[in-house]
């Protein structure tokens, strides 16, 4: 089964948790022939909320799959009085990925994941949960990235926030709409922006409204634990003016537009950082801004120097990157991530070599699977280099532990 056909829920625990709990695992001895056994998964619910008790029978699955991503195995179970759980008679492979995920309080949390090891009887897993609140204080932005690209149509926008919570309880059912509707965060969207899609929306995760939309899923604890992706349509026109305004911190802000197109960003704080080169020839240029306070706004200009469509902008049909033309990582969703992050890095610097965090590939990859979601990138292709992403992201971890 093809990794984007996997409930976005294990998508999610895929992109967040596989390469840390990786590096954490004994390295594993490599597969031999077609060998296979049964064991057993067993592990703890372990409440992170200070001073919470651990609740008993939460609803549990169990998950494997292999390295490429391909779904092997699921069983459900539940936890005892205790708080504990056993999954019995697992049939083990070496090489194969296990993870147990617990729904508590309509959230998911997810243990980490263990390669299983031949001769290996039992897989220690446990499992980290926290109580909810609707004190949104703790919750940021880390980072905000804006991609403008050429539709047919208009000027196509789109927008990745990353986002932490920085407490120990979940966040959710912090705001509502005017409707009723209880939401965890909100965003921004342009006056005159149409066209407006999610990545990662199985059916009402993001709501809506008058100039922003909502997310409805529970931010649990931990850096950069959500990532929310949208995209929109500008309509054809000279100039477009809109704000950000930061519905909680932001920490830093990048915008990437193609260089030379006659297409130009201006706002108060807003600066050319640098200029970053696609491998299929094109240039883009960054544009970068420091934190915003929550409240606060950025007022922005995008300029349009004459008829859009006579302008070097690329459209929609020459993101279809093969892999003749850097297809191996550039693409421009990961660019777009990875500009941020090296000019955050490298501030006015770009002859600097570039050495890639275990928090940026993970992104990466989230991404990745964002253009893979829209159609492109070939699946062979999206395979092998997200596998080669995960383990950069396995060494970075390494060195990050070290």
């Amino acid at each position: 089964m093809k990794i984007r056909k996997l409930p976005i829920l294990l998508l999610l625990f895929i992109v967040l948790f596989i390469p840390t709990s990786i590096s954490s695992a004994q390295t594993p001895t490599p597969p031999q022939g077609n060998e296979s056994w049964n064991g057993k998964v067993l592990g703890a619910i372990i409440n992170e909320t200070a001073g919470a008790n651990v609740p008993d029978n939460l609803e549990l699955m169990l998950h494997a799959w292999d390295e490429h991503n391909t779904d092997k195995l699921m069983l459900h179970g539940k936890s005892t009085s205790d708080g504990t759980y056993s999954f019995e008679d697992v049939s083990f492979e070496p090489g194969l990925i296990y993870a147990v995920m617990a729904n508590y309080n309509d959230a998911m949390y997810f243990s980490e994941s263990k390669q299983a090891v031949s001769g290996q009887t039992s897989i220690q897993l446990d499992i980290p949960i926290y109580e909810e609140t609707n004190d949104l204080s703790n919750a940021q932005i880390d980072q905000l990235h804006v991609l403008f690209y050429n539709d047919q149509y208009g000027v196509e926008v789109s927008e990745v926030y990353v986002l932490s919570n920085l407490g120990d309880k979940t966040i959710k059912d912090a705001l509502q709409l005017e409707d009723g509707t209880n939401v965890t965060v909100k965003f921004p969207l342009p006056e005159d922006a149409t066209n407006v899609s999610f990545k990662g929306d199985n059916g009402g995760r993001f709501l809506q409204f008058p100039n922003g939309f909502a997310d409805t899923a529970p931010l649990v604890p931990g850096e950069q634990r959500s990532r929310v992706m949208v995209t929109f349509l500008l309509p054809e026109k000279t100039n477009h003016s809109f704000s950000y305004r930061a519905p909680i911190p932001i920490g830093s802000m990048s915008f990437l537009l193609p260089k030379d197109s006659g297409v130009s960003l201006e706002g108060e704080g807003v600066a050319l950082s640098g200029v970053w080169p696609m491998q299929n020839g094109e240039n883009f240029s960054v544009y970068s801004h420091d934190a915003l306070k929550a409240g606060e706004s950025l007022q922005l200009l995008l300029k349009i120097d004459g008829d859009l469509g006579n302008k070097k902008f690329p459209d929609s049909e020459s993101r279809n990157f093969d892999v003749g033309i850097g297809l191996a990582g550039l693409i421009l969703g990961i660019a777009l991530l990875f500009v941020g992050w090296w000019i955050s890095k490298h501030p006015g610097k770009k002859d600097l070599p570039i050495t890639k965090s275990f928090d940026d590939l993970i992104t990466e990859i989230a991404v990745l699977d964002y253009a893979f979601d829209r159609g492109e990138i070939e699946n062979d292709d999206y395979v092998n280099r997200r596998l080669e992403l995960q383990q950069m992201a396995k060494a970075a971890k390494s060195g990050k532990e070290d």
